[in-house]
């Protein structure tokens, strides 16, 4: 969960239970050169880090993902706006 961020007590409160779910979505080829050439190199780490960060808050709606989407990704940016 990230500091300082309001996600609203219910969704703090959640606590993520891993093992049920299976992806039914197939991942593209990696391999594919037209692929990798497509998608910046910071990208698949900076959405690993997000999945990771919403499995942990566990919203339970649209407007509960959208919310902690706009708040991760504000502060994301404010971190790297002082580190750089």
């Amino acid at each position: 969960m990230l500091r300082g961020l309001d996600t609203g007590a219910a969704l703090q409160e959640r606590v993520f239970s891993t093992g049920t779910h299976k992806s039914t979505h197939r991942c593209p080829d990696t391999n594919d050169k037209r692929l990798q050439d497509m998608i910046p190199p910071p990208l698949p780490d900076l959405l690993a880090e997000f999945t990771k960060a919403v499995r942990r808050a566990h919203p339970a709606t649209a407007e509960e993902v959208l919310r902690f989407s706009a708040g991760y990704f504000a502060e994301m940016a404010a971190r790297q706006s002082t580190t750089t």
